[in-house]
C-alpha cells in the first residue's frame, strides 16, 4: 500500500519533503521494545512550509511586475485573479480567467521573472502563489 506524506526533519526548519513509503518492517522480538523500519523515497527538493504570495493591482493599463523565485528549479505558480487578465512572460501571452488557475505550461524560472500584467475586464487584483523548492 503506497502512500504520500509530508516528511519533516527537525533539523531542517521551515521545509519538508514529500515522501512515498510502502515498506514497513516491525521487529517486536523483544518484550519491552519494538523496532520499526520504514523505507521511503522522497521527492528530491525540500518544499517550503511558507507559501510565497505576490499581489498586484490589475487595470486596463499594462504594468510590469517582478516575481522572484528562490527555488533551485522552475516551478508552476497558481494565479488567482479577481478579474480576467493577460499575463505576458517573454514572447508568450496567457489569458487567465477570474478564479484559481494552475497551468504547467506557465513556469517561473529561478531568480527574477519579469511579467507584464493587465486586466481585460475591469479593475481588480492578481495574486500569484507558490511554494519554493530547494535542493
Amino acid at each position: 500500500n503506497v502512500m504520500n506524506a509530508e516528511l519533516h526533519d527537525p533539523f531542517i526548519k521551515d521545509y519538508h519533503f514529500i515522501a512515498t513509503f510502502s515498506d514497513i518492517d516491525e521487529d517486536d522480538s523483544e518484550i519491552e521494545k519494538s523496532t520499526i523500519t520504514v523505507k521511503f523515497t522522497a521527492y528530491p527538493y525540500m518544499i517550503s512550509d511558507v507559501k510565497r504570495v505576490f499581489v498586484y493591482p490589475l487595470t486596463a493599463t499594462e504594468k510590469t511586475v517582478i516575481v522572484t523565485n528562490n527555488s533551485s528549479h522552475r516551478i508552476i505558480p497558481t494565479f488567482i485573479p479577481s478579474v480576467e487578465c493577460i499575463v505576458k512572460k517573454g514572447s508568450s501571452s496567457y489569458g487567465i480567467p477570474a478564479g484559481i488557475v494552475t497551468d504547467e505550461k506557465f513556469m517561473l524560472v529561478p531568480g527574477e521573472n519579469t511579467l507584464s500584467v493587465r486586466s481585460t475586464s475591469g479593475s481588480g487584483t492578481l495574486k500569484i502563489e507558490f511554494y519554493e523548492e530547494v535542493f
